[in-house]
């Protein structure tokens, strides 16, 4: 018979891999969610973790955030290139 400990371990193990992850879409939605409330900083923050990932849509909000100034310090520079990488999508 199995110890209980060993029995929540193996649970807790095989419940972290079967737990979905949010897709790229998914955090650029929670993005949209923290602009609208204007929380500009923390939308920015997710739509640079899905840019990141390759994520076109967050990758072209990065860039508008980046030219506007909106959650991040205004850099027309690193807004022109997210929204270049946005484009050759």
């Amino acid at each position: 018979m199995k110890s209980p400990v060993i029995v929540v371990i193996s649970f807790c193990i095989v419940s972290a891999f079967a737990t979905p992850q949010p897709t790229d879409a998914d955090i650029t939605k929670q993005g949209d969610s923290c602009a609208a409330r204007q929380q500009y900083k923390q939308a920015a923050m997710l739509y640079e973790k899905a840019a990141r990932h390759g994520y076109a849509i967050a990758e072209c909000k990065l860039g508008e955030a980046y030219c506007s100034g909106q959650g991040v310090p205004t850099n027309f520079t690193l807004g022109k290139q997210w929204l270049k990488r946005a484009a050759a999508h």
